[in-house]
């Protein structure tokens, strides 16, 4: 069983987002939908699962402008003592401006991606990540105003400069509900 958190997110102000979209606004499928990494042959999907584990999230190196429904913003990520991904970001949700920062690194004694997220909302998070079907994937569990809840931050259709992710939560009845769809432009390559 995953460990309880207080909180977490696995990028670009997903918290925001559920604060923003009043947590369960949108409908989704009963689970999340993690793209096969070669579903379109007419694009060359990178698949994390390719690379040896320690480089499964060397492809959000770079810098890039994000876009959802109702924000976006910008993050700067970069590769730290050979092997931490730290990220610095500002966006905006309507009319709210934000900042947040992250760390993620493979943590080999326990073979899987461990990641801290805080930002200007008061939020100290951690996730859980693992790749799985062509994604990068973050999971963790938090306390909202509808009690606890799961989350899930999928990294999809990665290409060398472009991504999306979609961000759900498990609501009261288990159902996952996918309340943002960001898509990811790169601005600068940083590797």
């Amino acid at each position: 069983m995953r460990r309880t958190l207080s909180a977490v997110s696995c990028a670009v102000g997903a918290l925001a987002a559920v604060l923003s979209l009043g947590l369960l606004t949108a409908a989704g499928p009963a689970e999340p939908e993690i793209i096969e990494a070669n579903a379109d042959e007419a694009i060359n999907y990178f698949d994390p699962s390719s690379v040896p584990i320690e480089q499964a999230f060397d492809f959000y190196i770079g810098e890039w402008d994000y876009a959802f429904d109702n924000g976006n913003g910008r993050v700067r990520v970069t590769k730290k003592h050979d092997r931490v991904i730290a990220g610095e970001l500002t966006g905006q949700v309507g009319e709210q401006t934000f900042t947040g920062s992250s760390m993620a690194a493979y943590a080999a004694d326990i073979g899987a991606w461990r990641q801290v997220w805080t930002d200007t909302f008061g939020f100290f998070l951690f996730i859980d990540c693992r790749v799985e079907k062509g994604a990068f994937i973050g999971e963790w569990e938090m306390n909202t105003q509808q009690g606890p809840r799961e989350f899930r931050h999928v990294f999809s259709h990665i290409t060398r400069d472009s991504f999306t992710t979609d961000l759900y939560v498990r609501d009261g009845e288990g159902e996952w509900q996918n309340i943002r769809h960001a898509v990811y432009t790169r601005v600068l390559d940083l590797r």
